[in-house]
């Protein structure tokens, strides 16, 4: 906090955990902008934009989007990371394919993730 103090240049900070901050550093953070996690529409599109070889996917996206609610853009980057390495197991790239439930498996796991993670959270700002 010192070193905010006496540093006169501009700082961003982001976090997921906004709530984790004490009073001492949010007093001195001149500005707070929030960006509310994607809706549906906006999942979809990141989805979209994430899965280059989209003739190579076998998937709704519109429901993997709906399926895929609480996730941020850099998770769905993640989920797509994630599924494509999953779906690149035969040794003949011409025969890549990623269906629905590798997305949706994936998605699972970061949700699952976000969830013990709350449940951390929670059980440290009780203590």
């Amino acid at each position: 906090m010192q070193e905010l103090d006496r540093f006169g240049g501009v700082v961003v900070m982001t976090t997921n955990l906004f709530g984790n901050y004490d009073e001492a550093i949010l007093r001195r953070v001149a500005r707070h902008v929030e960006f509310a996690l994607p809706n549906a529409s906006m999942r979809e599109r990141i989805f979209r934009s994430h899965l280059p070889s989209i003739g190579r996917v076998s998937a709704d996206l519109r429901n993997v989007a709906m399926s895929s609610r609480g996730l941020s853009g850099g998770d769905i980057l993640n989920v797509c990371l994630n599924a494509i390495h999953a779906a690149s197991v035969d040794p003949d790239p011409a025969n890549w394919r990623l269906s629905e439930d590798t997305l949706l498996a994936e998605i699972r796991k970061v949700q699952a993730g976000k969830k013990a993670h709350e449940g951390r959270t929670a059980e440290v700002n009780l203590n």
